[in-house]
């Protein structure tokens, strides 16, 4: 998937709009939370964890903080360093 089509589904929801959800996603990216690189059909693929970036970076009050965000609750994303709980 690419974060285009992540943002598309996250705009369909009617939870958020086009222009904020671009802006936090540039917060995201100035972070190296999310690739940066080719458009359209060259666009980076985006991984589970970059997905988990962008609904951390919703957690902000501002689009400008969503990088900062993601950083803060991104334990989250694998609390357990990739080890099941037992």
């Amino acid at each position: 998937m690419r974060a285009r089509s992540l943002e598309l589904n996250l705009v369909s929801t009617g939870a958020v709009g086009a222009a904020d959800i671009d802006g936090r996603n540039r917060s995201l990216r100035e972070l190296d939370l999310l690739p940066t690189g080719g458009r359209g059909p060259h666009a980076p693929q985006i991984t589970p964890e970059h997905s988990g970036y962008m609904l951390l970076g919703l957690a902000s009050a501002v689009a400008s903080d969503a990088g900062a965000a993601a950083k803060r609750y991104a334990e989250f994303l694998d609390p357990n360093g990739g080890k099941l709980i037992e």
